[in-house]
């Protein structure tokens, strides 16, 4: 039993309203604004970012298995990382503060319901959809994200018809990122 040295009146309390905001596959700007060393439950240790996307009210936890017993693990986890290190315009950090609050740009995808084992009562329960970033890239630089398929096709198309590339007049919005044109 806890006493709560006050009396809580449960109608003063506004409901909570909706859960996460579940993004959109695509392109974000998102920044890290957290992060903390967290062990796991068999004795390894994560290194716990918290990405925010302020344009969106909406935040991903990355969780980056740091040690582990599992190699492959622990190798995708430093992938993962220096990845995030050259999006933020680094080489080499010490601090994972170092991190913070710098804008990157990220290619965000949804990953379909899990179901799951309620680990209270043992039920099966559906579980929802989850957003994963695939990945960081450095601030504005969008033409990353695209697959090389879809690069190759476009230079292909560019090289077949110069001239009537050349003679369509530039739009106004061809410098804005993706996210920021309009349809």
């Amino acid at each position: 039993m806890a006493q709560l040295g006050m009396v809580v009146n449960a109608d003063e309390i506004p409901e909570r309203t909706g859960g996460y905001t579940l993004l959109q596959p695509g392109i974000y700007t998102a920044l890290i604004t957290e992060s903390e060393m967290k062990p796991t439950s068999k004795g390894g240790e994560m290194l716990v970012l918290t990405v925010e996307f302020p344009d969106d009210d909406a935040k991903i936890i990355e969780r980056l298995n740091v040690k582990n017993d599992n190699d492959t693990a622990v190798k995708i986890a430093y992938q993962t990382l220096g990845e995030i290190i050259r999006a933020v315009g680094k080489t080499t950090i010490k601090d994972s503060d170092e991190l913070h609050n710098k804008r990157m740009t990220v290619e965000v995808v949804v990953d379909p319901a899990k179901p799951y084992t309620d680990k209270t009562t043992g039920e099966q329960k559906p579980g929802s959809p989850q957003n994963r970033i695939r990945k960081y890239m450095v601030y504005g630089s969008v033409q990353n994200a695209k697959s090389e398929p879809a690069q190759q096709q476009t230079q292909q198309s560019a090289q077949a018809t110069p001239t009537a590339v050349a003679s369509q007049p530039a739009s106004s919005g061809d410098n804005l990122p993706p996210w920021k044109r309009k349809a």
